[in-house]
Formats: C-alpha cells, structure tokens, sequence
C-alpha cells in the first residue's frame, strides 16, 4: 500500500489476517513500512493453525472484535512514537 500526501499516522490501521494454509506453530511473518525514508520492521505472528480464508473481516474491521486469525496494528505503537 502506498499512502500519498501527508497521513496522519494516528488515524492508520492494519490488520493482517492469516488468509490461507495450515501450519503447526501458527503464522509468522514480517511487517515492513517505510515513511520519510526510514523502514520500520516488525516480526507478527498468529497462532491459529490454518488459514480461514479472511472470514470475519468486516466484524474486526467495523467492531474492533479479534479473532484467532487476525491481529490489528497500530503503526504509532510500532514505531515507538
């Protein structure tokens, strides 16, 4: 995603849902953004075993309500400021 212009990070969310697959150990991956020229790196992980296909995505997104396959981010809280 590529945000142009000035963003008022505050108000950015991300959620990142474990889409597809199964796993033993959950899901891991890494987070990357870069703002002002400086990249920002962030190991996530989910601890479902398999993925669900985005299921209850507007219920996390509209609600705040997590579920086992997705995390929600706040890119404030991961930059440290």
């Amino acid at each position: 995603m590529i945000l142009d212009g000035p963003v008022d990070l505050s108000m950015v969310r991300v959620w990142v849902n474990f889409y597809g697959s199964t796993s033993t150990s959950g899901a891991d991956a890494e987070l990357r953004f870069t703002i002002d020229g400086r990249t920002y790196t962030r190991a996530i992980h989910i601890a479902a075993m398999q993925g669900d296909g985005g299921a209850g995505g507007s219920i996390v997104i509209e609600d705040g309500e997590l579920r086992g396959n997705w995390l929600t981010l706040d890119l404030l809280d991961l930059i440290g400021d």
